[in-house]
Order: structure tokens, then C-alpha cells, then sequence
């Protein structure tokens, strides 16, 4: 027998489940991007979570009323509203549907053909991947059918990706994406991940890392005097570097997320990133999570310039213009001298972790070259991988086939020299061609006639629009194809 209290507790639960029942069937009527059929499953789940909580609190001989079935209804309608928060943003209103596809296979082509993803938008000037594990889920009891099939559908871990909205939603940042899905992949399966492959590099460097980091042992002496604990200096430091286990990325899996990026998408991750971490700060600082944006570009610009992946010379061969680290991000600020980055962290953070925080580029000026080689490396040995490389080649034979007919308004939509044969246009094509439209020939761009007083941002629009066709029409192209 429930108590009174127990009795108010459970009409407040139905008056919840009632109000996520409504919410459930007005999400469900939006419209999603094709082909993105986790987000059904996503549906499915939070229609799984909310029949089981309305059957919990339905009384019957079987299954009377108790504290217990009360709350279970409670937590099934806690998982279903954390669920629907995290779809908001996945339907078309929000999300360049078109863009959906390419950047989903992505991520079912390196990591699993059955990894069940779903992309939003949010209106923040931020990329993001989250994962969701199946044990939130493991501890409902007397789950519905629904909840027990939609659990079963899912390929575990649930994984979300968010990409910017509104006036950020820019299509050739969506390299960025690319970025995000480094993460995924950085750690694989053990024996034979990108994580493996980068440590291991480290170790074979491990000499030249070593002087590298007894200079950043001195540094914080220098700064801390009796307070210096070299032990404990060297652990923040090596968790800011390589992340705490299970839990925080580090800052070598960030710049190995960049050069994975630059695997997939060559110069088109060097110039979103310049521009989308010019955009959100203005500051040199940097944090815990993630190295100095000020080196990442340096770094990315070592590999666009690489004798192996020469993109720098093909810039300069097609556009005639010399192609330097600050190509698209002048403002982007140089790191201040180590005393200087000391005393300004030490304002935010207290001595201790400024000392480290001021000191790791020491290291990483060392460590983020060999990450980005021990990437590419990886990446050069295994079909899996190499079949998705965008090459110096691609990248020339895309500004030969495609830039020209751009500045005209025509997008580019297939490729190949048979036309009895041709191939959709790659994503990683379109986002190249363009960048290099977009910080290069704008002037040579021609659309209707600028009414803007910005005609330059009007230009950039125009071509934007012209580049989500590009994808839209593609995608139709390989669909038609695989008919």
C-alpha cells in the first residue's frame, strides 16, 4: 500500500510522463535529414523509456502501485527528457541536412559501418562529439518491449556530434567534423589504434622529449622555489599531455584529432581551423584540454608543407600566391614568452598548474610533430585508411576540374573523364575547392549583382549557398548510382 505522500509523488510523475508524451509526439513529427536513420532510433529509445514508465504506473493485480514502480517512472522520464535534450537541433530547420550523409559516412567508413550517430545544431561557435553508454540503461527494471527492442537497435556507445548553427553554420568549417570523428577513432581497437601507433612513436623519440621536458622541469622550479615538487609537476603535466585515463582527451589527442583531420580533408582543416579558432578567442591562452591554438595551426601548417604532402606548393602552383602560416588567420596571436604566459595564468589558475600550463609548449613543440607523423604514417599503412587520404594529386585535379566553373556558378557535383561514367564529387572536394573560392578568387566570384553594403559577405553567401548545393546534388548523384 503507497502512503498519501506516495500517492501525490506518482500523480506528479504521470503529470511529467503526460507533458513528455506531448513533447515526444511533437519531436517526432518534425522532418530529419534523409538518411539519418539513428535518428529514428533515438526516437524509438525515448518511445521505449516513456512506455515503460507508463506502464510502471499503471497499477494492476500483477503490478500494484509502490514506492519502487513510482520510481522507475521518475528515472525512465529523467532519461527520456535527457534524450530529447540531446536531439534538439537534429531536424532540417536547424542542420544543413545535405551535408548529413557525406559526414556520417566518414564515421561509418573508419569506425563502424553500424555505429549509430546522429548529428545537431546548436546555435554556440563550438564542434562537439559526445557518447552515450548503454549502462544508463542497464538498471531499469521490467523494461517495455519497445524500450527492450529500441536498447537492441543501437549500436553502443550512442554517439552525437554538434556542429555550429545559424550564422556559424558555414559549410567548408565542416572539415572541423572531421576533426571530432579523430577523436573516435584515435583509440580503436587497441592492438592496432592510431593511439598505439602515436605512443609508440614517443618512445622511439623519447631522448629528444626527455631534454625537452627536464627544460619544462626547470621552468617551474624557476617559478615555484621551495614550493616545486618535481614528482607532482611531471604528473600534471604528463596528464595535460596524454589525458587521465578514460576520461579527458589530452593535448596529444587533440593534435592527433588535427592530423587525422588533415588526413581526411587536407588544406580545408588547416583554413577552418585558422579561422574557427581566430573567431572564438582573441586571446593566447590556452587550457588543460586543449594545446595553444597558436601551435595547432603551426603544426597543420608543417604537414601542408611537408615534402610528402606538399599541399603548399600546389596552392602556390594553381594560384600563384605564397601560402604562409597566417594564410587566413592574421589575428590569431603568437604565444608570449614563458614568464609572461606564467604570471598570466598564475591570475587564473594559482602557481602551481601556471607553472605547468606556461611550460608544456616546451614539450609540445617537441611531442606535436611526431604525433602529426605517427598519424599520418598510420594512415599511409593501412587500406582502411589510405582509401580515405585526400592527396596533393586530388587536390590538384580538383582545382583543374572544378574551381573555374565555380566562379562561374556552376557547383561541382560529379567527377571523372568518361561521361558514361562519371562519380559523385567528394565532400572533402567540395570543401577544398571551396576554400580555395572562398579566400582566393572571391573577387573572381559572380553572382547577382551585390546589394549589400558588405559585398564581399554577400559574395561569400552566394557561394556558400552554391556549395550546400554542391553536396545536396551529389548525394542525390550517389544515391541515384547505388540504385
Amino acid at each position: 500500500m503507497v502512503t498519501k505522500a506516495e500517492q501525490r509523488s506518482a500523480q506528479a510523475a504521470e503529470f511529467y510522463v503526460y507533458r513528455l508524451r506531448k513533447q515526444f509526439d511533437e519531436v517526432s513529427a518534425r522532418t530529419f535529414p534523409t538518411g539519418q536513420s539513428s535518428v529514428q532510433k533515438v526516437l524509438n529509445l525515448v518511445d521505449g523509456l516513456l512506455k515503460t514508465a507508463e506502464k510502471r504506473l499503471t497499477p494492476s493485480r500483477n503490478n500494484p502501485q509502490t514506492a519502487a514502480t513510482i520510481e522507475d517512472a521518475f528515472d525512465c522520464a529523467r532519461e527520456a527528457y535527457y534524450l530529447l535534450q540531446l536531439m534538439e537541433g537534429s531536424d532540417v530547420s536547424d542542420l544543413d541536412h545535405s551535408a548529413v550523409s557525406p559526414m556520417q559516412r566518414w564515421f561509418t567508413g573508419l569506425v563502424s559501418p553500424q555505429r549509430t550517430i546522429f548529428f545537431r545544431a546548436e546555435n554556440v561557435a563550438n564542434y562537439e562529439i559526445r557518447s552515450i553508454d548503454k549502462i544508463s540503461y542497464s538498471g531499469i527494471r521490467k523494461r517495455s518491449p519497445a524500450l527492450t527492442k529500441a536498447i537492441s537497435a543501437i549500436r553502443w556507445p550512442l554517439t552525437r556530434v554538434t556542429v555550429p548553427t545559424r550564422a556559424l553554420s558555414i559549410l567548408p568549417h565542416l572539415s572541423i567534423v572531421a576533426h571530432e570523428l579523430g577523436h573516435v577513432i584515435y583509440r580503436g581497437s587497441p592492438a592496432n589504434s592510431i593511439e598505439s601507433a602515436v605512443n609508440s612513436a614517443l618512445v622511439a623519440n623519447k631522448p629528444r622529449i626527455d631534454i625537452a621536458f627536464q627544460q619544462f622541469l626547470v621552468h617551474a622550479q624557476n617559478h615555484l622555489g621551495t614550493k616545486f615538487d618535481a614528482r607532482l609537476v611531471a604528473t600534471i603535466g604528463n596528464r595535460i599531455l596524454f589525458g587521465a585515463s578514460g576520461r579527458s582527451a589530452g593535448w596529444h589527442e587533440e593534435i592527433a584529432a588535427d592530423a587525422i583531420a588533415f588526413a581526411l580533408t587536407g588544406p580545408a582543416i588547416f583554413f577552418a581551423l585558422s579561422d574557427m579558432l581566430s573567431f572564438i578567442s582573441k586571446s593566447d591562452l590556452y587550457s588543460q584540454s586543449h594545446p595553444p591554438t597558436y601551435l595547432r595551426r603551426k603544426f597543420l601548417f608543417e604537414l601542408l608543407g611537408s615534402q610528402k604532402y606538399d599541399f603548399v606548393g600546389m596552392i602556390e602552383k594553381h594560384l600563384g600566391e605564397d601560402v604562409t602560416q597566417d594564410f587566413n588567420s592574421p589575428l590569431m596571436p603568437a604565444l608570449r614568452n614563458r614568464d609572461d604566459l606564467f604570471v598570466a595564468f598564475e591570475n587564473r589558475v594559482g602557481s602551481e598548474m601556471a607553472a605547468v600550463l606556461s611550460g608544456l609548449p616546451i614539450v609540445v613543440e617537441v611531442t606535436g610533430p611526431i604525433v602529426c607523423e605517427a598519424v599520418q604514417n598510420h594512415f599511409d599503412s593501412r587500406p582502411k585508411f589510405r582509401k580515405h587520404r585526400y592527396t596533393p594529386n586530388k587536390f590538384g585535379n580538383d582545382l583543374d576540374n572544378y574551381l573555374v566553373p565555380v566562379l562561374a556558378g556552376v557547383p561541382p557535383i560529379e567527377t571523372g573523364n568518361d561521361l558514361s561514367n562519371l562519380e559523385a564529387a567528394e565532400f572533402a572536394t567540395i570543401l577544398n575547392v571551396g576554400w580555395i573560392a572562398l579566400l582566393c578568387r572571391l573577387q573572381d566570384f559572380m553572382p547577382k549583382a551585390a546589394q549589400s553594403s558588405l559585398p564581399n559577405g554577400e559574395k561569400s553567401e552566394s557561394l556558400h549557398r552554391l556549395l550546400i548545393k554542391a553536396v545536396e546534388l551529389s548525394e542525390i548523384k550517389r544515391q541515384w548510382d547505388e540504385i
